[in-house]
Order: C-alpha cells, then sequence, then structure tokens
C-alpha cells in the first residue's frame, strides 16, 4: 500500500473480491480497489506479484465513486474493507452503497445494464450467423447466460462473483422460481455432458491455447503498442503469465469438488477477452479494422496454427450449423427480452416484500 500510495494520482484502496467477503480459497489471489485521478475515463487490471504473494489491482478513476456513485462498482463498494483514504472517499461511497445497495431503484438500474450486455451479444451472433461466421454466432448467443446470471444473482441478494457464477446462477434460479432459465442454460451451453474426464481434456487444451496466444502478444510488441491504451492494458494483464496461474489454481479446486459445469464455463469466461484481445493484433496486422462479429473468421484467416481449432474444442464449437445456431439465437432472444419483461415484477416481490 505505501508504494501504491507513492505513484501520482492514487487516492484511496480498499481489498475487495473473496478476501473481503470471507470466502477466500487457497487459491484466491488478494483484490486491492486502487482509486486515481488519472483522467482515464474507464478501470483496468494489473496483476502483480508482491513477496510472494498474487495481487490483483483493480484501477478505478476517482470520479466512479464520487457523486453520483457508478454502478458498475456496487458489487465491490457493498464487500470493500477499506485500507487507505485519506480524503474519504471510499468511505463515502461505501456508506451510500449501503444505503442503496439493496433498493428496488438502485437493484434495476444495475440489472437494466446486465440486460444491455446480453443485447449487444445478441446482436453480435445476429450479425455473425448474417455473415457467414456461425461459430461466432454460436459463441455469442452462448455467452448470454452471463448476464442473464447476473440480472438473476443481483435480484436474489447473491454474491456476483466470476469464480461462483454457476453455482450463483443455479441457486438464483431457485429462490425465484425461475428453473426454465437455467434449464436454457444447460441444454444450450452442452456442458452438462462433460464429466471430470472431458473437463480434465478441456483444461490442457485451454491451457496450451492461453499459453500459444501469449507467445504470439509478447512476439508482437509493436502492433500491441499501437493499440487503445484500454484494449493494450486489457490484453498485457491475460498474458502476463500471473492470470493464468490464477485461474488455473481456480480450476483445479473447481474439478477436485466435482464443480466440473462451474469449471468449463470459467475457463471459457477467461478466454473470451484474450481470443478478442488476439483477433484485434491480427486484424492490426493486415491493416484492418477489427469486428466483434467476425472473431472466428479472423483466427482461421490469419491465426497462428492451432490457435483457432483449440477455441472451437474448448468452447465446444466442433460441428456447427445453420439451423441449430439460429435456434440458439432465437432461443436465447425469447430468455433475454422474457427476464427483461418480469425483471420489475421479480424485484418488486423479491426485493420490496
Amino acid at each position: 500500500m505505501d508504494e501504491l500510495a507513492g505513484e501520482p494520482g492514487v487516492v484511496a484502496m480498499g481489498l475487495v473480491g473473496s478476501w473481503a467477503r470471507g470466502d477466500a480459497s487457497p487459491a484466491s489471489d488478494f483484490d486491492l480497489m486502487v482509486v486515481e485521478r488519472s483522467g482515464l475515463d474507464y478501470e483496468f487490471n494489473e496483476m502483480v506479484e508482491w513477496e510472494g504473494l498474487s495481487v490483483d489491482l483493480n484501477r478505478v478513476p476517482w470520479s466512479w465513486v464520487g457523486a453520483p456513485v457508478s454502478p458498475a462498482v456496487d458489487h465491490r463498494l457493498h464487500e470493500i474493507f477499506v485500507l487507505r483514504d485519506p480524503d474519504r472517499v471510499l468511505e463515502w461511497a461505501r456508506e451510500f452503497v449501503g444505503r442503496n445497495y439493496r433498493t428496488p431503484g438502485r437493484i434495476d438500474v444495475r440489472t437494466d445494464d446486465y440486460l444491455a450486455t446480453a443485447e449487444m451479444y445478441l446482436s453480435r451472433a445476429s450479425a455473425a450467423a448474417a455473415r457467414g461466421d456461425l461459430e461466432t454466432a454460436s459463441l455469442f448467443a452462448g455467452v448470454c447466460w452471463v448476464p442473464v446470471a447476473r440480472v438473476l444473482m443481483d435480484i436474489a441478494g447473491l454474491p456476483v462473483a466470476r469464480r461462483d457464477m454457476v453455482w450463483g446462477f443455479h441457486r438464483a434460479c431457485g429462490r425465484l422460481g425461475a428453473g426454465g432459465v437455467y434449464d436454457w442454460f444447460v441444454s444450450g451451453s452442452g456442458v452438462s455432458r462433460l464429466d471430470g474426464v472431458g473437463v480434465g481434456e478441456v483444461v490442457g487444451l485451454f491451457e496450451g491455447l492461453w499459453r500459444r496466444v501469449s507467445e504470439f502478444v509478447e512476439g508482437e510488441g509493436e502492433a500491441v503498442g499501437g493499440l487503445h491504451d484500454r484494449l493494450r492494458k486489457g490484453i498485457e494483464y491475460l498474458t502476463g503469465g500471473l492470470v493464468l496461474r490464477r485461474v488455473l489454481g481456480r480450476v483445479g479446486e473447481m474439478l477436485e469438488g466435482g464443480h466440473f459445469v462451474g469449471a468449463a464455463m470459467y475457463m471459457r469466461g477467461w478466454l473470451l477477452p484474450l481470443l478478442e484481445g488476439y483477433a484485434w493484433i491480427l486484424s492490426s496486422g493486415v491493416g484492418e479494422k477489427y469486428d466483434y462479429t467476425s472473431l472466428f473468421r479472423v483466427m482461421r484467416e490469419h491465426g497462428a496454427g492451432g490457435v483457432c481449432e483449440g477455441a472451437l474444442e474448448v468452447f465446444g464449437l466442433g460441428d456447427v450449423r445453420e439451423g441449430v445456431v439460429l435456434g440458439e439465437i432465437d432461443g436465447a432472444r425469447r430468455v433475454v427480452g422474457g427476464v427483461r419483461l418480469d425483471r420489475r415484477r421479480l424485484v418488486e416481490g423479491f426485493v420490496s416484500g
């Protein structure tokens, strides 16, 4: 903290994540929110190793914890353990969130943002299908479950944590009487067919794929340096080596506990932004502007050998057909639309009641 406090612009910091919530495991690193007056309007992460400990620095602009407090940091401020706050910036923000966190209006704002993300994924899926990139279309139709899960977990009052997303989604559907939504996730993701052996094989593919992409990025310093700062920082964070170790540690715990579906989806969730960064670099190298709706096309046409094929296996997209993909998009659209229509009733019944 002394080192961080010496950096220009750092005004406050606090412990968040599993150690703040009290549910840390041996594979958990330490998550620090670092509030900065840097002039940036976005957050980014850095993973560092300090005296043998892995520390994930979540650097957040000061404006997000000022008035008004951004809903994007509600969950972190709700659980935060303030460590350094000479100007009481975090203290005020935490008190504000404490008063409003479980109010219907604040939940409505947060869940509306999640649904906007789901609708963005649906738009990407439809556009990719129209262009004939069926793998990309299927992928984006499939990842709609994540923001849908966050909506229901938030309403149900459960921690919206990435590492326990599948389990939290299941619990939230049970509490809210939305079992059909969870059934849609299980049938659409295909992970219900995975057992310990199957997921174990995916772990090997995942690690090899991550290392190949990281090695590629390391050799493309000039191309990476030419990207927008936000994108560059995201790629550097993922390929620095420490994140992969963190993910593999958590996956190992899940497998030991028999949480095979959770382990598979956890790996997929981390892999997608890595592949998108990889596709950005590939597109830049051939003078194209990257389009998210062409992820697999770009990797197939311009990527290193084995990356596209490995990604298809990790995401379970080895044999996609147009009719099936269009059905996946339609099913996801019905679920997202149904949750949007039902959201306020759930909030009023579960929270206000």
